[in-house]
């Protein structure tokens, strides 16, 4: 009986001093997990911190609740000059004018970020006319390091009665000065390696960019490209639309025997030309025999908006010396009395014997596959038609707009370069 409970014992403590190997083993296991996965974290931190530009890109302002976004932060190559270019999604509450508006700059909470700010520089505020688009241009002659920057924009006037409500009080809680003035924060690193350029910013030491230089290249460059590929994706579409048109064209003529009208008017004897160049990339090219109503007609690809077309546009008109919003007036309004479509149920379809469509059997092999082949027909026509009106109409007349837009900005602009402008702390 002595031996059992001495081998009973025995048996308890080894499950004992195997319960705390076990343990011991899955600590140092879990303190390994822990290390791995904080080094990575840190790994990825620095890695963020060297390349990523934008870090808070969206902002909500605190008293007046405006809301924006960050579009772009760039910088000259040698670091030393940023743009970080912001955009108010509604201008109506918030000021135009550069000298409302102060920025303060102090380091971000960020791993691997520092305490202090790498460098402490100056700059100026650019407002860009109603466009809703802010600039906060700095320099250092130090040069940018990879950093994330706290940057506080306040608005010292108000257009619009403070927003007290609970979510704005939560969100801006730890600090007082959210209250009492109208301001948002960025977090913006010009030291990353993923800033974009700008030609303006590389001018030279003391070369401030003008207003003009900041806006085309950063703004209207930027949306005349998204324009362009707009035009390009809809030329895609007109061509496939204008396939379409042949092939039930052709299936009507000598497939089903029958009269086919001439395509409505408004999209008659247009073309889609393809070239490619060496390296086989097609581009296209309208070459429409009418403009739709309301619509335009120029050659975007061999020009810009810089370069501009209203000018010229206008000459051509029979009104030659209205401004650009007298000629945008008109063309609205012939595109209000345009029709939306070109369909025309009036047509009667006939056979080439004289027989017309509709006296057939509807429920007939041979009236059910004309009747698709006149339907499929009608229907390139119209979508045709619409891609055309978004081409000529909608997406040449955003280019224009553009174009007006930066002559406007230009003369209403405003910069803000007083002493106080710029806080670094």
């Amino acid at each position: 009986m002595e031996k059992i409970k001495n081998l009973l014992a025995a048996g308890k403590h080894r499950r004992i001093e195997q319960f705390a190997v076990m343990f011991v083993a899955l600590a140092v296991a879990l303190v390994g997990v822990t290390v791995g996965c904080f080094a990575q974290y840190m790994g990825k931190s620095n890695e963020d911190l060297e390349t990523t530009a934008v870090w808070g890109g969206k902002f909500t302002t605190s008293r007046t609740d405006v809301t924006g976004n960050v579009t772009g932060v760039y910088t000259s190559k040698d670091k030393t000059q940023a743009l970080v270019l912001l955009k108010f999604e509604d201008m109506s509450n918030m000021s135009v004018d550069a000298d409302n508006y102060q920025v303060f700059l102090t380091n971000a909470q960020a791993v691997g970020n520092g305490s202090e700010l790498k460098t402490r520089p100056q700059g100026s505020i650019y407002m860009f006319g109603s466009s809703g688009y802010m600039g906060i241009y700095l320099y250092s002659t130090q040069g940018f390091q990879p950093q994330v920057l706290q940057v506080t924009v306040r608005c010292n006037q108000e257009l619009k009665e403070s927003d007290d409500s609970e979510s704005l009080k939560k969100d801006y809680a730890s600090d007082e000065s959210f209250a009492k003035h109208d301001q948002f924060t960025l977090m913006v690193n010009p030291g990353a390696s993923e800033t974009k350029s700008l030609d303006c910013l590389d001018k030279g030491s003391g070369q401030v960019p003008t207003v003009k230089e900041l806006y085309n290249q950063a703004v209207v460059k930027t949306e005349e490209a998204d324009i362009h590929k707009q035009l390009d994706d809809k030329l895609s579409e007109m061509k496939i639309a204008l396939n379409k048109i042949d092939e039930y064209t052709n299936r009507l003529t000598n497939t089903d025997n029958m009269n086919v009208p001439e395509p409505p008017a408004a999209i008659k004897g247009d073309k889609i030309e393809s070239k490619k160049d060496d390296d086989g990339k097609e581009t296209l090219t309208l070459k429409p025999a009418s403009v739709v109503p309301g619509g335009y007609d120029f050659d975007w690809r061999s020009r810009s908006v810089t370069d501009g077309w209203l000018d010229e546009l206008i000459k051509k008109t029979d009104t030659p010396n209205m401004t650009y919003d007298q000629y945008f007036a008109e063309q609205n309004k012939a595109a209000k009395a345009s029709k939306d479509s070109v369909t025309n149920f009036d047509i009667v379809w006939t056979f080439s014997d004289g027989a017309e469509l509709a006296s057939l059997n509807q429920e007939s092999a041979r009236y059910k596959q004309a009747q698709t082949d006149v339907n499929n027909l009608t229907s390139a026509w119209n979508e045709y038609y619409q891609a055309k009106v978004a081409y000529q109409r909608t997406l040449l007349g955003q280019l224009l707009e553009l174009e007006a837009e930066a002559s406007m900005v230009d003369s209403s602009a405003s910069i803000n370069t007083s002493k106080d402008v710029i806080t670094c702390y």
